[in-house]
């Protein structure tokens, strides 16, 4: 749980697209929203309970049943009923674990260790929709036009440190790229490099 844990604090916000759009990714992860999609939502909504309610924040991703190692990393992004981001915690690869522990852990990180905001209360519970996003493999880019926001995340690194923008949460590119820099630290004129990536989200219903 502790390397998951420093891979979560990866922050969220969460084309040649006819390459990506085309990706054995999008075809493989678009099997499994469909058939076990609403089983992986149902996982992250228990864990946020029993980390929340009942205060359980034993490695909880040992206890589910043993799959095939993942194909691909995952976040769990938590919204209340204001359209605001509670919470976001994931993992862009999945490092041998299976979807069940990556959405256990994304889940316990999303309610309990995302730094940018207070842990989340019993209280806010039932207010709260869970949206568990696959993510697809990292793309380097040069420039941002080759970033559509609406359908690419961002991936912003620096040596150690990481900025991770989920599709859909940045209306332009400039805001994209200016946000991730600002959240990891990156300075006018310091080098950086960055990645572009999909997702399939799976929403709670």
């Amino acid at each position: 749980m502790k390397a998951a844990r420093i891979i979560g604090l990866i922050l969220c916000f969460t084309h040649s697209a006819k390459a990506i759009d085309r990706s054995p990714f999008l075809e493989r992860a678009q099997v499994i929203k469909a058939t076990d999609g609403d089983r992986l939502v149902r996982l992250a909504r228990n864990t946020i309970v029993k980390v929340v309610r009942y205060g359980d924040t034993a490695p909880l991703a040992s206890r589910v049943e043993r799959e095939a190692p993942a194909p691909f990393g995952v976040f769990v992004t938590l919204v209340n009923h204001r359209g605001v981001t509670r919470g976001c915690f994931g993992s862009m690869e999945s490092m041998g674990r299976t979807l069940s522990e990556l959405v256990v852990e994304a889940a316990l990180g999303a309610s309990r260790y995302d730094v940018r905001v207070r842990p989340i209360a019993n209280s806010e519970l039932d207010e709260l929709q869970v949206i568990v996003s696959l993510v697809g493999p990292q793309v380097p880019v040069v420039t941002m036009s080759e970033v559509d926001p609406e359908r690419h995340g961002l991936l912003v690194r620096a040596g150690s440190r990481h900025s991770v923008l989920l599709p859909g949460e940045a209306r332009t590119s400039k805001w994209q790229l200016k946000r991730s820099l600002r959240q990891v630290g990156i300075q006018r004129g310091q080098p950086y490099d960055m990645f572009r990536f999909r997702t399939v989200t799976i929403y709670e219903p």
